[in-house]
């Protein structure tokens, strides 16, 4: 599991309202994947368009365990994420992608992962988007 991905996961899973049950991360318009939320807390992931099984991912505070293909890997990424034990997650605000710092903008219906390459510029690139439907909240 590529480590950048690995810590997309981990943050948007920490994110991610408790009601929601499906959201899609779109890393680029060619590159989206849907997640659907397991009976036992895991997140299944399908690559659009064409649905191809990316694992079941499990998330439990910095830890990851992604199971696929008849194999299950759990690392724990607090070291990369630069984060404490007792993170409050609802309070971040930005994290680190390797040495880059990237500001988490919270939408109505989801998250926006936004670069810059300085803390006032406003010439922001965003990177990622994570989607939810705002019907399947309570």
């Amino acid at each position: 599991m590529m480590s950048i991905f690995a810590i997309l996961v981990v943050v948007v899973l920490n994110l991610v309202p408790a009601d929601v049950t499906t959201f899609t991360m779109q890393m680029n318009p060619a590159e989206t994947m849907r997640f659907t939320k397991q009976v036992d807390g895991g997140w299944s992931a399908v690559k659009l368009p064409r649905g191809d099984d990316l694992g079941t991912f499990y998330v439990d505070g910095t830890k990851l365990t992604m199971k696929g293909e008849g194999k299950e890997r759990t690392q724990d990424l607090a070291k990369i994420l630069g984060v404490d034990e007792g993170l409050d997650w609802k309070e971040i605000k930005e994290i680190k992608l390797g040495a880059t710092p990237v500001q988490v903008e919270r939408q109505s219906n989801g998250l926006d992962f936004v670069l810059r390459e300085k803390k006032e510029d406003s010439q922001a690139k965003p990177t990622f988007k994570v989607r939810w439907d705002l019907k399947e909240l309570k």
